[in-house]
């Protein structure tokens, strides 16, 4: 895809009226995907307050000024996050040991991938 077909595409995407009223005429896309992601926000149901949606529009601009191994890493740490609080909650342990701890009689062989992810302390 050249250059002016993806700007063509970006244009397009930008110029949805619920994606202009959310962000402005001005506002340019750094791609295709972050127009897609900002359209989704912009059409996002009426009860979600504009300035929540104004934020996640302002972590995106962030997020896609990055490079692709620093979203990467950012990715990896926020999985890792996430799992960490999962361990945190009692009411999922026995998921969280199902899934996340290796056992090899167990038969569950995606266990030893989710396990790299997996850890109750710090």
């Amino acid at each position: 895809m050249s250059i002016d077909e993806e700007e063509d595409r970006v244009w397009a995407l930008m110029s949805d009226p619920s994606v202009q009223r959310l962000v402005g005429r001005t506002y340019r896309a750094l791609s295709e995907s972050h127009a897609k992601m900002i359209r989704r926000v912009a059409r996002l149901p009426e009860w979600v307050p504009n300035e929540l949606k104004r934020t996640i529009v302002a972590l995106s601009d962030k997020w896609y000024q990055l490079s692709r191994g620093t979203q990467c890493v950012y990715a990896i740490v926020g999985l890792n996050a996430v799992v960490f609080g999962m361990w945190q909650v009692p009411r999922l342990l026995p998921f969280m040991i199902r899934r996340f701890l290796h056992d090899p009689r167990s038969g569950l062989s995606y266990t030893m991938l989710t396990s790299t992810f997996s850890h109750r302390e710090i």
